[in-house]
């Protein structure tokens, strides 16, 4: 037998030897095992006899006590051997026996007053939820109104290094752009709540990172917050990368080319780790962070501008050079007969560019904006040698939104008027189907197909050669 053991077995002897049996022996034991169930340092109650004299007790009443201090020594030894390294603490508790006793041979259950541990877990959670909508409207007032004077702040990727920063860090969250998506919170053991979300703000979607997955193990007592920790995450599970990526490939660089006076002011004499609370530092951060967004709007413009110059020079490889790899496509123009999407992607305005040089397509007047970071929309107004030929200028207020990051469209949708007066498909392909049924019947075959106008080799000569014939004709004139 362990020291311990024999320590333990001592202690118990003690308690056997020295308790006096009452109607309240067994409910002051169960409180004691209740206060020390979630803490790691364990404490045995001995019962320490009523100096006043009391009246003989029944045999049957000493039998229920002697019964429960084994049910109590059954209990500890099993806390025992679950926990790790768990300390031992004997106190001392008077337990005066009052006047009124159970009667032999029966049992009295006191009741509890106490909340149960699934409300008290739902007030846990709702107080998380309130601190993660506060973060998320920039509310620091608010935020910090949750938080105890004396909680601990684990400063691993929460940048406030104290209860009092939270008005400030939410000035610097507002001026990040940052979003806290879809958060969930659950409750764990007593007091303490997990609360997950995905973060994402305007210089990851300009630098074309994350999101990310992240988390707030929270720890709540008496209606506040007592304990913070900020974990942020990626699929992967590699803490830290959101800095990584954002500050040391992104801003940081950034700065130390335009700024390099202001980086120790923004995030310490070194110029790492996060963000300082300070209110220069916020002040700085709310300068510089628009400027930098500035010229990624910059770069993203002049991609778009790029785009519509390439298509406006029938250069089918000059625009399929400006995709990332796998972007999303979604084209108009690129109907069936039945108005579905007939399965058009960016390699496609390779070909496309040769359809477009024979019958003189030209996007007029493109006026392009940015808009959310990384986002670019350029309206224009379409033409061609056909609608150039009748003097047809309706083809009016179509649009691409682009996606960009870094330097590369990800994502292109393309919006054409469409509609029974305006649209392409009931007027231009009708004008040029019907002429070319009335002058050369025997090639509509081969000119068009379900997707409205045939591009291969033989269409596209063909196309070409009637182009010039139809603009040169009374019907073009």
């Amino acid at each position: 037998m362990s020291r311990f053991d024999d320590r333990l077995e001592q202690d118990m002897q003690h308690i056997a030897d020295t308790a006096t049996p009452s109607s309240t022996a067994w409910e002051a034991i169960q409180t004691r095992i209740a206060e020390q169930a979630d803490h790691t340092e364990l404490e045995i109650t001995m019962l320490k006899p009523n100096p006043k004299t009391e009246p003989a007790v029944p045999v049957r009443m000493l039998m229920a006590a002697a019964a429960a201090i084994l049910l109590v020594v059954v209990g500890l030894v099993a806390l025992l051997n679950d926990g790790e390294e768990q300390s031992l603490r004997v106190t001392e508790t008077d337990t005066t026996v009052p006047a009124t006793t159970a009667a032999p041979g029966t049992t009295s259950v006191p009741a509890t007053s106490e909340p149960s541990s699934a409300s008290a877990g739902a007030t846990a959670v709702a107080l998380a939820e309130e601190f993660i909508s506060a973060r998320a409207a920039y509310d620091g007032d608010a935020a910090r109104a949750l938080v105890a004077d004396d909680a601990t702040i684990v400063q691993a990727f929460e940048w406030a290094t104290s209860p009092d920063d939270y008005p400030l860090l939410s000035d610097l969250e507002r001026a990040h752009g940052m979003r806290f998506l879809d958060p969930t919170c659950t409750a764990g053991s007593p007091g303490r709540v997990r609360c997950t979300y995905t973060l994402e703000s305007d210089l990851t979607v300009a630098l074309g990172v994350g999101p990310y997955d992240a988390s707030f193990p929270l720890e709540v007592e008496d209606g506040l917050i007592t304990h913070i920790t900020h974990n942020r995450t990626t699929d992967g599970g590699q803490v830290g990368n959101y800095f990584h990526d954002v500050y040391r490939l992104g801003i940081v660089p950034w700065l130390v080319a335009n700024h390099p006076e202001d980086l120790s002011l923004m995030r310490g004499q070194v110029g790492v780790g996060p963000p300082l609370i300070t209110a220069e530092s916020v002040a700085l951060w709310e300068q510089h962070i628009p400027e930098f967004l500035a010229s990624f709007e910059a770069a993203d413009l002049a991609i778009a501008e790029d785009f519509i110059t390439a298509r406006n020079a029938h250069d089918g490889e000059a625009v399929l050079a400006l995709f990332a790899d796998d972007p999303f496509v979604r084209d108009d123009l690129r109907r069936d007969v039945n108005g579905e999407f007939a399965g058009f992607d960016e390699i496609d305005y390779v070909s496309s560019g040769e359809f477009d040089r024979v019958t003189g397509v030209e996007l007029v007047d493109p006026t392009c904006e940015a808009g959310s970071p990384g986002r670019v929309r350029c309206t224009y107004t379409w033409a061609n040698a056909w609608t150039r030929a009748l003097g047809d200028d309706r083809y009016t207020g179509n649009s691409f939104v682009f996606d960009i990051a870094d330097g590369r469209i990800e994502s292109l949708t393309h919006t054409f008027a469409q509609g029974p007066v305006d649209g392409f498909e009931d007027h231009i392909s009708e004008v040029t189907l019907l002429w070319v049924q009335a002058n050369h019947p025997e090639d509509v075959p081969t000119m068009f197909n379900d997707s409205s106008f045939a591009q291969s080799a033989e269409s596209l000569a063909l196309w070409e050669t009637y182009t010039a014939e139809f603009a040169a004709s009374p019907a073009g004139n």
